[in-house]
């Protein structure tokens, strides 16, 4: 049953720490209760059940949908607005483990949230469990754990999702919950245009993507993995069996695998680079000719090319050469009920 409830405009909180937090009480009345102080010393404040960071760049929509999610909800939530990049990460960093925390946001913002959580616990400080109400370009993620995008469904999410150890990947020291790749689709998102991604969400992918192909230049990247070393025109280590939403890329990968998937290009040239994009949406890239699919818990890519890209989680980040490999240490990260992957 969905519940009414009002909230004040927030207010702006410790200057070394500007985050916006709304703490708001969901019933049948219409009391709204500010949190006025966030800061290192967060754990010394009451923290409600459920609290969710959010990206106020998301947009209205995505606002409007976030509180349609919220009027589902009993009790009370403590909803934090980031106020500049790397914001999430450092808020999570200091979250308690006494609350369920939820990223409201695409796969870039909860890779920030993810690596603020790790960091909590290379430490040693107890983290809490990670939720996600997705809101970005392809929601990979939330694809992968088998997420209904209907609010409602999501708020019983919220409610009921269960817990799963997982451990994250490492590119580089920065943790991925997906993947990390180099080539040709980590060149098309290093040269994305953010305007244009906001303009046509999934469409920007696609045309930065041809024109990537069309260019023709092609960095080789040498990988070593299981003590051999090989050559290739693309690679991609990842953690799920999804890509770019709904794709299949590696079919027998799992986020609660021990291990990563690596997905190893090694044809040249545009028309290569064409077969892989319709084989990859056809969901049988793996399944290609000239395509190696193996399974490893580290890697190390190089390349000659001093400019060669790399992306983690959809986001550029970084430059060869690059070490990947699984984490030490696990985050609890919740399923929805039923889950085929919790």
């Amino acid at each position: 049953m969905k519940r009414a409830f009002t909230i004040r405009s927030p207010i702006f909180l410790h200057p070394a720490k500007t985050a916006r937090i709304l703490s708001m009480r969901i019933g049948n009345t219409n009391k709204v209760a500010d949190i006025s102080a966030y800061s290192s010393v967060v754990s010394n404040i009451a923290i409600p059940k459920v609290t969710v960071i959010f990206n106020p760049c998301a947009g209205r929509a995505n606002r409007k949908y976030l509180l349609e999610i919220f009027s589902w909800l009993p009790g009370n939530i403590t909803l934090i607005e980031t106020q500049h990049p790397g914001h999430a990460r450092e808020i999570a960093f200091r979250i308690p483990s006494t609350t369920r925390l939820f990223v409201a946001g695409g796969d870039g913002t909860i890779n920030e949230v993810l690596n603020g959580l790790v960091d909590a616990r290379i430490i040693g400080r107890n983290i809490p469990p990670l939720g996600i109400i997705p809101m970005g370009t392809a929601n990979v993620l939330a694809i992968e754990i088998g997420m209904d995008f209907r609010t409602e469904a999501i708020a019983d999410y919220v409610q009921n999702g269960v817990e799963a150890d997982i451990f994250p990947g490492m590119a580089n020291g920065r943790a991925f919950m997906l993947m990390a790749g180099v080539g040709a689709d980590a060149q098309t998102v290093a040269d994305i245009s953010p305007r244009l991604k906001r303009w046509i969400g999934k469409g920007a992918y696609v045309w930065q993507g041809l024109i990537t192909t069309l260019r023709g230049n092609q960095p080789a990247f040498t990988i070593t993995a299981n003590g051999q070393t090989t050559h290739a025109t693309g690679v991609i280590a990842t953690h799920a069996a999804h890509y770019a939403g709904k794709y299949i890329l590696a079919p027998d990968a799992s986020l609660r695998h021990h291990n990563l998937d690596i997905i190893i290009l090694s044809a040249t040239g545009r028309i290569a680079k064409l077969r892989y994009a319709l084989a990859l949406l056809c969901s049988r890239l793996s399944q290609s000719k000239d395509v190696r699919v193996i399974k490893t818990k580290e890697i190390i890519i190089c390349s000659s090319a001093p400019n060669a890209a790399l992306q983690i989680d959809g986001e550029a980040w970084g430059r060869l050469p690059c070490h990947v490999c699984l984490s030490d240490h696990a985050i609890r990260l919740i399923m929805p009920l039923g889950s085929a992957t919790a």
